[in-house]
């Protein structure tokens, strides 16, 4: 099967520091790929990077096939890749719907003298981008908070928010930068189900980067492992786990009494 995505000698220097260090991953369609490791290790560099969001010293990305190593982030988004940042990046202030439509907008015809002359075929494609945007609202169990400001919300339903708005660009990838950072267990679970549901009902590809283990072993169908910006580790959460380099570089080694 050919790789969505093809990470080939990824490195990025900020100054003399190799943040990521020749990194070299394949990514599956329809796979939820887990990308862990200590604090600095370089995790959220790699998805800068891939989001378009940093220039990488050297190496390639591939996304289906074509080379978008420099594209920016726009471009990067047009392509089809979507993010979840660490942080919540709403408009607050807007109900939750609006925030949805705003995201559709950025795939839709809608120009701003179609807007402002209100014309007929206007009224109609707002009409079918509500439509859509209530059915993503549906899928992340946010439809009864439509009308909501998003400010407004928990934090694990902002988290939810941030994800529909990822989907209005309908991405077959998907980066998740902590998606579940900041919830409590039953928010954790709901996330979790709802990334699931992704690869399941929609076939889309994630990759996430997490802190949270458990999540992490419990979601993922493949798992990379990063130290000081080099992989040292890849393979099913079975095999990731029970990796001495990994547990080394999450646990360090215990020196021997003299």
């Amino acid at each position: 099967m050919k790789p969505i995505l093809q990470i080939i000698n990824l490195t990025k220097y900020f100054g003399g520091l190799g943040a990521v260090v020749n990194l070299n991953l394949d990514v599956y369609q329809g796979e939820i790929l887990g990308l862990i490791g200590p604090n600095g290790a370089g995790k959220t560099t790699v998805i800068n990077m891939i989001a378009g969001a940093l220039r990488p010293s050297g190496g390639k990305l591939l996304f289906r096939g074509e080379d978008v190593t420099h594209f920016p982030s726009h471009r990067i988004a047009e392509k089809g890749i979507g993010r979840i940042f660490q942080t919540n990046t709403l408009f607050q202030h807007l109900s939750v719907i609006t925030n949805v439509r705003a995201g559709l907008y950025l795939r839709g015809n809608i120009g701003f003298w179609g807007d402002f002359l209100s014309l007929p075929y206007v009224h109609k494609q707002e009409a079918l981008l509500y439509e859509e945007a209530f059915e993503i609202l549906k899928f992340v169990g946010l439809s009864e908070q439509k009308d909501q400001l998003a400010i407004n919300l928990p934090h694990g339903n902002q988290r939810a928010l941030c994800l529909a708005v990822a989907l209005a660009l309908k991405p077959p990838l998907l980066l998740l930068d902590e998606p579940v950072t900041g919830m409590n267990a039953e928010e954790v679970s709901t996330m979790l189900s709802l990334i699931r549901a992704l690869r399941d009902k929609k076939g889309i590809t994630s990759i996430m980067v997490e802190h949270n283990m458990r999540a992490v072993m419990g979601l993922c169908d493949r798992i990379a492992v990063l130290d000081y910006g080099k992989k040292i580790a890849e393979g099913s959460p079975v095999e990731v786990a029970g990796n001495p380099a990994v547990i080394e570089a999450y646990l360090g080694v215990e020196q021997d009494a003299d």
